[in-house]
This record gives structure tokens, sequence and C-alpha cells, in this order.
């Protein structure tokens, strides 16, 4: 199947260039077979394309491929591990191709309104190329809504027009990349410069740095004769030649992508400048501008600031020797949890304020937080919406630091609760969330104070179980540059969809532990129905929030069932959009076991 989405597919025309001799073509298409990925044929009648009174009816006769002649270039072909297509002008040409093993077919400028072409075309359900040259784009939209509305076929358009030949300035390659916005499908580029000059062989390869998807390039077996369509057509050994400049120009455009790859990465670890410290600093000093540089460093500049912003100000937790440089795990970092409240929920109106026990499900979560060493204050970022007072309320009755802000900017809102508390890291709960593995957060705060991962978190629990812990300069970029989907609740988009920009670093808990299956978030009613029954199960104990015991509890009651109908961890859209808790690393992120796996101070391990 002709397939446009992978590597640069290069399309040897034949066009008419076999003079009307079967085995010319064949001849064709066995010179080209090594060098080329498919070739195209036209197909046509004399009557298909002009009136019999026209001065070319008689030579159109002459160069027309029979029906069988069609079935005899397919084999030769696909004997030769080629592709066919089909340039197919009218009712008689596709009689002749449409019980041909034909690959795929294109459409030619001159008949994109033609609607019934165009129907009769889609249906034989084979990929499909539209020709985009001398073509308004009303017209081309046109054509494209008539084949859509007709079959689901794969399709893609081809820009280039033949002036016998093509002068360079008309080339307009920038047309691909405007094609490739405008519709959204494959392009590629159909050259018709002079085959007889070395910008032949040149121009395909510089349409794939364009953008193109494939090229499509006449063929004929010796321009010296003159023959119909020589204009543009290469000789074989041109054709080759041309074959491997797109070759090459395609590993030079590499994929599209901004991901650094592993060269790029060694380049980055070799050159990259990170602050290094211009005295020894003890523990405990404030380091002042004149404690720092920017330098190339030894080795380790992974492990360091670049800017010397986020250290200036700080205070050494450790022995920091000369020219050492200085990553997280040398500062005393100010580590705050930031919840953001609101109850303007559709689906159950105030979701943190609904009672589990004796109090809200809000101060479930407080109490806890406040009761992790690893957390130095809780603040709440509060929306600025009707229900407000209700949390401002609740945060002077249990001496809560707290700010107010957009109901839609939720980032925000976290980055002003963080600098409101001289937060270095800010942790991130959902306030709906009373049984969070409170367990882990030593742990994930400790991941983030030794490393410089921009965000952390406990990877495949219960889903309404984890917590993210994130840089807040990181979570200040993502409120900065991000746009109003990444200052939503979902907070770690920004970042999850730039991991190129930010670390990102998991933490794997225990296996039994991790059960993306169950939810334990409160979202709705039959959410708050299962928490409470659990709460039942596990409100007189000891511990009334191990993790571990509340999923027996919740296996052993069957609980699952209150609430299966709605999203968990095992979710595609939830797998999608935190794939960084739920889905697969790919790479995109480091993943640890043990925060023990993890370095402290140059030359110790935790």
């Amino acid at each position: 199947m002709v397939d446009f989405d992978g590597e640069t597919t290069v399309i040897a025309e034949l066009a008419n260039a076999h003079q009307g001799n079967l085995s010319t073509a064949v001849e064709m298409i066995e010179r080209v077979a090594t060098a080329a990925d498919a070739v195209k044929i036209q197909v046509f009648s004399a009557e298909d394309v002009v009136i019999s009174s026209h001065e070319d009816h008689e030579l159109l006769d002459e160069l027309s491929l029979s029906h069988d002649d069609v079935e005899r270039l397919a084999d030769v072909a696909h004997d030769h591990g080629l592709e066919i297509l089909a340039d197919v002008e009218g009712p008689d040409g596709i009689s002749r191709v449409e019980d041909a093993d034909i690959d795929g077919f294109k459409i030619h400028s001159s008949d994109l309104a033609h609607q019934a072409l165009l129907e009769r075309v889609a249906v034989l359900d084979k990929p499909m190329i539209l020709s985009a040259g001398g073509v308004t784009p009303i017209e081309l939209r046109k054509a494209i809504e008539t084949i859509e509305t007709t079959a689901s076929v794969p399709l893609s358009l081809v820009y280039g027009f033949q002036n016998y030949p093509t002068e360079l300035e008309d080339t307009h390659l920038h047309r691909l990349r405007e094609l490739i916005d405008r519709f959204d499908y494959p392009v590629g580029y159909t050259s018709h410069l002079d085959g007889g000059t070395d910008l032949a062989t040149q121009l395909p390869a510089w349409a794939v740095a364009a953008g193109a998807s494939f090229v499509e390039v006449h063929v004929t077996l010796d321009r010296a004769e003159e023959g119909i369509d020589y204009y543009s057509s290469l000789e074989p050994a041109a054709f080759e030649e041309m074959a491997n400049t797109v070759e090459k120009a395609q590993t030079a455009v590499g994929e599209r992508t901004i991901a650094l790859s592993e060269s790029e990465l060694s380049y980055r670890n070799s050159h990259k400048k990170c602050v290094l410290a211009t005295r020894k600093i003890e523990p405990g000093e404030r380091i002042e501008p004149d404690d720092v540089t920017v330098r190339r460093p030894v080795d380790d500049p992974e492990r360091a600031y670049k800017s010397t912003d986020p250290v200036v100000g700080q205070t050494a937790r450790t022995d920091i020797p000369r020219s050492q440089p200085i990553g997280r795990r040398h500062l005393t970092q100010r580590v705050v949890a930031t919840l953001a409240c609101r109850s303007e929920s559709t689906r159950l109106y105030g979701k943190p304020l609904q009672l589990l026990g004796d109090k809200p499900i809000i101060a479930h979560q407080v109490d806890q937080l406040r009761a992790v060493d690893a957390i130095d204050e809780v603040v709440l970022a509060i929306s600025d919406a009707p229900s407000q007072t209700a949390y401002i309320d609740f945060a002077e009755s249990r001496d809560l630091p707290y700010v107010v802000g957009y109901p839609k900017n939720v980032v925000g809102r976290l980055v002003a609760a963080g600098r409101e508390a001289d937060a270095d890291l800010v942790l991130r709960s959902t306030t709906e969330n009373p049984f969070l593995h409170y367990g882990i957060v030593d742990d994930v705060v400790t991941a983030a104070r030794n490393t410089q991962a921009d965000l952390v978190a406990p990877r495949k629990l219960p889903f309404g179980s984890f917590v993210e812990v994130f840089d807040l300069a990181a979570l200040a970029d993502a409120d900065r540059l991000g746009d109003d989907r990444h200052r939503s609740e979902h907070v770690a988009s920004f970042l999850t969809e730039n991991p190129e920009s930010f670390g990102i670093l998991g933490i794997e808990p225990e296996d039994s532990l991790q059960r993306p299956d169950i939810r334990l978030t409160v979202d709705n009613p039959s959410d708050l129905v299962l928490v409470r029954r659990l709460w039942e199960h596990v409100g007189s104990a000891r511990n009334p929030y191990d993790l571990g015991r509340i999923i027996e509890q919740h296996d052993g009651a069957e609980l699952g069932s209150l609430n299966a109908d709605k999203p968990d961890g095992e979710t595609p859209d939830v797998i999608e959009d935190a794939w960084h808790i739920y889905g697969d690393p790919d790479d995109r992120m480091r993943l640890v076991e043990s925060v023990d796996d993890l370095p402290t101070v140059e030359g110790e391990d935790g």
C-alpha cells in the first residue's frame, strides 16, 4: 500500500515517454527499479482527454495504454518490488485499470472539478493523489470534500506543473508547507525542471527539505531522441543520482520533532555551562552573586543549575568546594504543599468540603500533609468564585495561609501560593482526594531535593492517590509560556508535553501499591459513596490512611463496582494526559525504584 507518512517515496513518472510502446514502458520500469519506490503510468483514451476534432486526438490515441498493457506493467512493477500508480483521466481510463492490480491513483489537476470521475475512483478503495498545480484552494477543497464524502481512502496532494519545461522561479517550494498546513494531508512534489540540467537531479531533494513526503520525477530512456515528454525527464543514471540525493536529504532533514537526539544530547552535556562555586562555601552560608559563576564543568552538568538566578540568595545545605557544580541538593530548599480549592463543579458541588467521617475531605488532606516532615508549609490556592468564603473560613480556622486567584488559571494560583510561602519546591495534590499515598511523600520530596528534576511523581498508584512535586520556577514557566489549556487542572501538562525542556522523574512504588485500576478520587456522587464506604472500614484504624490497607479493604469489600463506569489510571485518555504517571515513559523521563538510587551530595550515594 502506498504510504507517504514514512520515508520519502520516490516515484518514477513514465508519462508518455514510452511513445505508446509496451516494450519500451517495460524497459523503463526495469531500468529505474533499483532507484525508485514506485512507478506511475498515465491511462486514458483519446476521448477521455480531447474532442475528436482536436489536433492531438490521433497522437493521444497512439500513446494510450490498453487494459492488457496496464496489467502487464503492473506485473513488471510488482516483480521488481515496486508499487504502481495510475493517472486516470476519464471513464475509459478507469475501465482499463479498475480490475488491474494498481496500488493507487492520481487525479490530474484538469479533472479536480470532474465530480463523477472523483467518485468513481474513490470507490475503488485505493490511495489517491490529487494534483494541486494550477489549482485554486477552493477547487482543491471541493475535490477533497467529494472524495471524503464518497469513501475513506488514504489521500495525499502533490504540487508542481509542467511548462515544458518549468523554470526554477516557478517551482514555488514554499507552496508545499502552505498545502500541508492548510489541508493536513501528506504533500509531495512533482518536478518539471529541464531534465538536462544539474538542478533537475537536485530539486527533488530540496523539495524534501521543504516538507515533501514524496517526489515524482519524469523518466526517459534517452533524452537525445527528444521524444514525447522528454522535457523534464531524467535518464536512468540521472534518476538514480536524484534518488540518492533525495535519500541523503531525508537523512539530513531527520524527524519532525524538537526532541534532542542522542548525538545532540552528547553535545549538550559536553558543552553546556552550569553554575559553579567561585570559592568554598560552608553549610549555612548565604550565597552571594560573587560566590558563583557560569562555566563549563569537568563533568555532570545535568546535575547542576544552568542559571545563577535560582542559586543567589539561597543558603548552602552542604559543603560546596570551589569549582563545584551547584545543584539543588547543595541548597536548602523550602517545600510547600499548594492546594487548589474550588467548589463550582457540575458533577459534584463542593467536592473538597464533602464530609468524610466527621471532617471535610480537604481537612483530612491538610492534616496529613502537615504531619509530613518534608513539608514546610501548606497553602490554599483558592478560586475567586462564590465558594471562596467557605475556603477562606476554613483556612483561617486552621491558621493556613492562602491566596485567591482567577478560577480558570489553576497553575497561576499554585504559583502564587508557592510564592506566598517563599517556596522553592511545591507539592501539588488534588483537594478532593482523601486517600493520598502520604507514605511516599517524603520520598518524592527527597527525590526532588537531590536531583534537578522539574517534576517528580510516583507512578501507577490508584487514581487519586498520587502527588506531584514541581520546581516552582518550572511551574511559573508553564504559567507564563503555556496556553489556557496548560493552566487548567491538568497542571503538569506543559511540562509533560515538553519533556526535552523539563526533567521528569518517576518513582516506582512497591508492586502491591501499583493499582491504576482503582479509583479513589471524589469527582461525582458515586465516588463519594465509595470513599465513605472505605472510611467505614479503615476510619477507626491507627493509621486510616495506609494505602496498602485501603487497597485491601477496597478489594475485599468489592467496592470497585460503585464507580467502575468512571475513568481510572487504565483509561486511555488518562494514560495519554498523565503519561508520566500511568503511561509508557518511552525515554521521556527517568525512573527509579528507590530514592536510595539517587545521589545526595558530590561523592555520596543516598
